[in-house]
């Protein structure tokens, strides 16, 4: 049966109309029609297709022979759609769509089992072989895969610079992460800051948080670094700026990319109030050098109308939490260290104490202590 119209109304984005005509396609054994059901499933195209249907049609799809059969139905027993997940059966469909239909996802989840020891021990000869297939098929998941297993093996580091690269033609944001490390660290290369930041800049654009935040931590780092490339701060702040505003960041990220907008817009002394906010907002998510930065732009009234009590309260605590035990990935001090975070907040309140009346430090202590009690959980 022709598929050209319903192909059509996928196109127009009648997905009702493309659905009815690939059912009954389907029921006249075309095979072709069960996986565009499967796909439009996947990408949530059409509400009225349940999870029942993703099954009925996979199955279907593999019995007339279908070129994503195999792939499916492994997908569907590996992730446990029917509940819980079933790997030998899941390696089954892999091993048959890999060697049989060489398809190259097929190769590449059938590694992926065989890495994990998903089935068995571990086969990691096993799972390269089938990487290199896929790889050899231009699957660009596969040519990262085998550039992260070959990374510290192969003597000739050219052949893994050569599947990052493939796979950053593909658009594999984590091929771009990888390689913008190894040139910003000189991992068996030489250090390449401008090399680096173009990967991380390709990577932020393909929506990784982690490439925009490293984009401004390079430029701010780089204000100390005679020799690392200056990067483009409009630039910068556009990434951070995004990343915040996106309702989807996380609050961690969107913590640290506070952090580093508040330490970019410190460069400039008219944008202070910026500068002021940014570390406001990112201390009340948990960031301990935000809070710091918060505190001394309170206590001198820079951007932000001063209250010398609240600054006094804040570097007390944020000495306090910098010498604890907390996780460092807590404290996000991705710039200072707890040994810097405390040195300067003791600096800070010696500077300032006498700033400030004995009622004031009172106050000020008193503050802190119920505030690290509420963070602390004490009582409760």
């Amino acid at each position: 049966m022709d598929l050209k119209e319903a192909i059509e109304s996928l196109h127009v984005k009648d997905y009702s109309q493309a659905l009815a005509l690939f059912r009954d396609a389907a029921e006249s054994n075309n095979a072709d029609a069960c996986d565009f059901i499967v796909q439009m499933y996947l990408m949530n195209l059409e509400p009225s297709i349940t999870a029942d249907d993703y099954l009925q049609y996979s199955i279907k799809g593999y019995e007339y022979r279908s070129k994503d059969g195999c792939f499916n139905l492994g997908t569907i027993y590996r992730n446990g759609v029917l509940g819980v997940p079933d790997f030998p059966k899941a390696y089954e469909f892999f091993f048959e769509g890999a060697n049989e239909n060489q398809d190259a996802r097929c190769q590449y989840f059938l590694a992926e089992m065989l890495k994990n020891g998903e089935v068995g021990k571990i086969d990691v000869d096993e799972a390269v072989k089938y990487y290199g297939i896929a790889a050899s098929h231009g699957y660009y998941p596969a040519q990262f895969m085998l550039a992260k297993i070959f990374e510290n093996v192969v003597e000739n580091f050219q052949t893994t610079l050569e599947f990052y690269e493939n796979a950053v033609r593909n658009n594999h944001v984590d091929a771009m992460l990888r390689l913008a490390y190894i040139y910003e660290k000189g991992i068996r290369v030489t250090k390449d800051y401008s090399k680096a930041v173009e990967y991380y800049t390709m990577a932020g654009e393909n929506g990784s948080a982690e490439a925009k935040l490293k984009l401004a931590k390079i430029g701010i780092e780089s204000q100390n670094d005679k020799t690392a490339v200056k990067t483009n701060t409009r630039h910068a702040v556009k990434l951070l700026k995004e990343l915040v505003e996106d309702s989807k960041t996380g609050d961690l990220v969107k913590r640290d990319a506070l952090y580093y907008l508040g330490q970019l817009y410190e460069r400039n002394g008219s944008d202070a109030p910026k500068a002021y906010e940014c570390f406001y907002q990112s201390s009340n998510l948990g960031s301990l050098p935000s809070m710091y930065k918060y505190a001394c732009y309170l206590f001198d009234g820079r951007g932000c109308s001063a209250n010398k009590v609240e600054a006094f309260a804040l570097l007390h605590i944020v000495r306090f939490i910098a010498s604890s035990n907390v996780d460092p990935s807590v404290k996000s001090m991705d710039l200072i260290s707890p040994d810097q975070l405390v040195e300067l907040s003791e600096r800070r309140l010696v500077d300032f104490e006498e700033l400030l009346s004995e009622e004031e430090r009172s106050e000020a202590l008193k503050m802190a202590d119920n505030r690290l009690g509420q963070i602390f959980n004490v009582g409760n």
